[in-house]
């Protein structure tokens, strides 16, 4: 019994690990990107792309002459029928990210393929740098939103990236991403949002704690609170900073998610002076469901430690106890039926003799006799 109800939970933990991938892998937090080809017509460039989607914006790197200089700026252009316009003295267009529209909700995507005219070659950038996401973690805190024991969980994002140009310090980022509210698993509505991550802010969280005597819950007050900016200390992830990110939703506590986290610019001081650049960033999301398929494993794996340090000895007698009640509850039963039969049975042999000795009694004596 014990190997078999174990096969069973090894044959689910396995198919669940199988079928999830590893966690915080750049391949896993990247959103979809979309490949594209784009035309140039004199003013007019056109998006050529595959997908059924509606894009509303495109964010362009442009280049073109100034005092004899070619430099390179960044903006977001509007678009419409895939189609945008542009500067006649732009001498090179590199379309880096779409903005589409999902319901009432943007997304950004990162664009691939035929994405640029022109040459950006001895080109000078202003304000415009790349900074990659590197991985993405979900933290879990201890501090529940209400005074019951199980009320929902405070939690909040880190995003680890990568920011390389020479600074001497980074003040702050603005990033935009979609925050949907839950209710369990099932989404009740989404939201963009665009919002300013400082050294000089962070994330509180206020709440109870689990406290117990015996089976009496004690709620405890609590709080929480992390920097919104800061360098990264985790030695395993290739990363200089990490900006951390919470739903703002009080009592919803753990049931939203965040996804498509994308940084638009980055405040910094560089000898003195204080800089603004535009950004070009991978969009990025956090994996919740691949979260809780872990959750569900280590659950199965306790589950499994459990099992084996159970007295199986003395289990296997109580089961056996058990599903031996019905069976002796079915033996008396047909028992019991085959002595009503047997009763029955000698019952009929009674007044069948009866019944014979009446018959014999009204032939053999006298009406007068027998009167």
């Amino acid at each position: 019994m014990k190997k078999i109800v174990m096969i069973m939970l090894l044959i689910v933990s396995t198919l669940v690990l199988t079928i999830t991938p590893a966690y915080a892998k750049e391949t896993d937090i990247n959103d979809e990107r979309i490949d594209v080809e784009i035309i140039r017509d004199n003013t007019v460039v056109e998006i050529k792309h595959m997908k059924d989607w509606r894009i509303s914006h495109a964010v362009v790197e442009y280049a073109f002459l100034e005092d004899g200089i070619n430099v390179a700026q960044l903006g977001t252009i509007s678009v419409k029928d895939n189609k945008f316009t542009v500067d006649s003295k732009w001498t090179a267009i590199k379309v880096h990210q779409v903005k589409r529209l999902v319901g009432q909700v943007y997304y950004t995507h990162m664009a691939q393929g035929k994405n640029t005219i022109g040459s950006f070659a001895n080109v000078k950038r202003q304000n415009i740098v790349e900074i990659q996401t590197v991985a993405v973690k979900t933290i879990k805190t201890k501090i529940l939103t209400g005074m019951s024991p199980t009320s929902p969980l405070h939690k909040y994002y880190e995003f680890y990236f990568k920011f390389d140009k020479k600074h001497d310090k980074l003040a702050a980022i603005d990033a935009s991403y979609v925050i949907e509210k839950k209710w369990w698993f099932i989404g009740t509505g989404k939201e963009n949002i665009e919002k300013e991550i400082s050294i000089y802010d962070g994330v509180f969280m206020s709440g109870y704690v689990s406290n117990s005597i015996g089976t009496t819950f004690l709620p405890t007050p609590a709080t929480e609170s992390v920097k919104g900016l800061e360098k990264n200390t985790d030695k395993n992830i290739d990363a200089n900073y990490v900006a951390r990110v919470s739903g703002d939703i009080g009592t919803w506590g753990n049931n939203y998610t965040i996804s498509n986290f994308v940084i638009l610019r980055v405040k910094y001081y560089l000898d003195g002076e204080f800089i603004i650049d535009d950004v070009i960033n991978n969009p990025t999301s956090p994996q919740d469901d691949l979260n809780y398929l872990q959750s569900l494993v280590e659950q199965i794996k306790k589950l499994i430690e459990y099992i084996q340090g159970l007295n199986w000895s003395n289990i296997l007698l109580w089961i056996v106890a058990i599903l031996c009640i019905p069976v002796v509850i079915g033996l008396i039963l047909i028992i019991w039926f085959f002595i009503k039969i047997v009763i029955s049975s000698i019952k009929l042999v009674f007044k069948t003799i009866k019944s014979i000795l009446k018959f014999i009694k009204w032939v053999l004596i006298p009406n007068k006799k027998r009167r």
